[in-house]
């Protein structure tokens, strides 16, 4: 007689009846998760305003998809990067706002006034998404009390909260941001789907997986673990049937919000009909430096804790997931499904940027959790003060670098200085005041300025000159600022220094502003104005906010700088670093 034990497939209820009992979350669990999430509330939506309306982000594509939908904008004169992204979220928002929520305030108002009106679009947008973020923070305590329980449920959760590069990208126009909660809720719902397989889970994991395919281009790596799970879970064939049915249609209709859709050739994959290509010469394992750069210079606690985590989990879920008999198994498996081939992506492709990264942070948060908690375990037993003072130090960096961030939202920025600075001239109602290209400083202008603005690039790119021209200059008795852009031709290769003086004499300037930022002195016809005017004007201001020269990156309030962490903490105020001259005339 054959004594081996004989392998049986588990049945359905076998399977659900594997799902470990969930302890109840306590009071004093709730009352942590509304703490979290009120931290991650007022780190994002305290600084939704913050550089409005004089420099809002370089790709607020969102809000010119949303003026096409409503009716504000012809689609033939969207900008060229009109279709980069998806046009969820900017349809959405239409049939919220309708087609005219915002009014610019009377001609009379105070600039402050103003200010504010001409700002309201942008910073509704920004806290949409801030919205948007406080759900990926609580979306992920569930997620993580799904697999541990509900302490690391909230160290997870507040290492996301406090997370430099999500409160970053959480009050942002861009998409990036909104998209992270669909995928985290997502998997989520298809977690709790697999211990327990009905048709209104499997409806509602594709429902919201349908809404992160239709937010973002990379919403297509939720597919994997969505077909894993189906064809995993322990469940009658109909049921499976179902959920294998329901990527179709999720994923044909998120097709729906894309001007061009993906396309795949022997050259590489294009994810938008005007941009975002991905040759397959760029996947080219280049990627490994900027994942990590940008990583350790937004998150150094986070990937330590992060990496050691997962090092450790991997040493007991490898012989789990060697045979994939439990709810667990099956679970983390799904989970590795979404995170591997998203991770593999980033450090193949040598154009990697931070936000393409914000995906990887649910699953380093909860390693990190699943590291501190064996971290306790072990120092509890010789001191329970040991083993919280680490547990608590290790939070304590995050929590600082956040509550940095957020009083620089907060303060005067240093376009707004440099208005102060100005407004408080004897010769201001008088001065003109000419400024670096494409810097705008928050005054009022007058009809003459307006007048020399029209038809300029920053009549459309700026919210604050196009809102101005919209409403008009202020009248007679309120304090209005000659303000005017220098054409410096910044896309001349080789300058002419004495052209370019001859035109800056032209303008009779008494003031000069300008913008030494990276995105300034990229141009040789900026630098060359920088030269003219250092000799032939005494600087009166200096508001540079880092203290030091302008280095190789571009501001770091909007990301794309792998030393974010270092260099918010050298930095006494958001905005570019600018000069104020006194026009010294021949």
């Amino acid at each position: 007689m054959n004594t081996d034990p004989v392998r049986t497939r588990s049945g359905p209820a076998d399977f659900a009846a594997q799902v470990p009992p969930r302890p109840r979350t306590s009071w004093a669990g709730w009352l942590g998760l509304l703490l979290v999430l009120g931290l991650a509330f007022q780190t994002r939506l305290g600084v939704v305003d913050q550089m409005l309306p004089s420099r809002p982000e370089s790709d607020t594509h969102i809000l010119f998809q949303y003026r096409v939908y409503a009716g504000q904008l012809a689609r033939e004169d969207a900008p060229p990067h009109y279709g980069f992204y998806p046009t969820f979220v900017a349809r959405t928002l239409q049939r919220v706002w309708g087609n005219s929520p915002f009014q610019p305030a009377p001609v009379a108002a105070s600039t402050a006034q103003h200010l504010r009106a001409a700002a309201a679009p942008l910073v509704s947008l920004r806290a949409w998404i801030a919205l948007a973020g406080v759900a990926a923070v609580a979306g992920l305590f569930f997620l993580t009390r799904v697999m541990q329980d509900t302490r690391a449920g909230l160290v997870a959760s507040l290492c996301l909260a406090t997370s430099l590069l999500h409160t970053m990208y959480s009050h942002e126009a861009r998409p990036h941001g909104s998209h992270l909660p669909f995928v985290i809720w997502a998997l989520f719902l298809l977690l709790r789907q697999i211990e327990r397989p009905s048709y209104g889970r499997i409806l509602a994991t594709a429902v919201v997986a349908w809404m992160g395919m239709s937010t973002l281009q990379t919403g297509v790596f939720l597919l994997p673990p969505l077909a894993y799970a189906a064809a995993m879970q322990r469940a009658r064939w109909t049921k499976r049937v179902f959920a294998l049915l329901a990527l179709g249609p999720a994923f044909v209709l998120s097709r729906m919000f894309y001007s061009g859709g993906i396309r795949i050739d022997s050259s590489g994959i294009y994810l938008a009909p005007s941009g975002h290509p991905i040759p397959f010469g760029e996947l080219n394992g280049q990627g490994i430096r900027p994942t990590l750069q940008y990583l350790w210079g937004c998150e150094p606690v986070l990937l330590v804790l992060g990496v050691a985590g997962a090092l450790w989990a991997l040493g007991r879920l490898l012989p789990v997931l060697r045979q994939l008999r439990s709810v667990r198994s099956v679970q983390a498996a799904v989970l590795c499904a979404y995170g591997l081939p998203y991770l593999l992506f980033s450090l193949l492709n040598q154009e990697t940027r931070d936000r393409y990264l914000l995906p990887l942070l649910p699953f380093l948060a909860m390693c990190a959790a699943f590291g501190l908690a064996q971290v306790y375990a072990r120092l509890v037993r010789r001191s329970r003060p040991l083993a919280e003072g680490v547990c608590a130090l290790a939070l304590v960096v995050p929590l600082a670098d956040a509550a940095k961030f957020y009083s620089l939202g907060r303060a005067p920025d240093t376009l707004e200085l440099a208005a102060r600075f100005l407004e408080q001239q004897p010769d201001s109602a008088t001065a003109r005041i000419v400024t670096s290209p494409h810097a705008v400083i928050p005054l009022r202008y007058t009809a003459s300025a307006l007048l020399a603005h029209v038809g300029t690039g920053l009549a459309e790119g700026s919210p604050w000159v196009a809102y101005q021209l919209r409403v008009g200059a202020p009248p007679a008795g309120q304090p209005a600022f000659d303000l005017q852009a220098f054409d410096a031709n910044l896309l001349a290769q080789e300058p002419d220094l004495q052209r370019l003086y001859e035109r800056l004499q032209a303008m009779r300037p008494t003031y000069v502003v300008l913008e030494t930022s990276l995105r300034q002195r990229a141009f040789a016809s900026h630098r060359a104005f920088e030269t003219i005017v250092r000799a032939k004007a005494e600087r009166v201001a200096l508001i540079n906010p880092e203290g030091l020269d302008p280095g190789d990156e571009e501001l770091f309030e909007y990301g794309d700088s792998t030393r974010l962490r270092s260099r918010l903490w050298n930095s006494s105020a958001l905005g570019p670093p600018l000069e104020i001259y006194r026009w010294n005339g021949p």
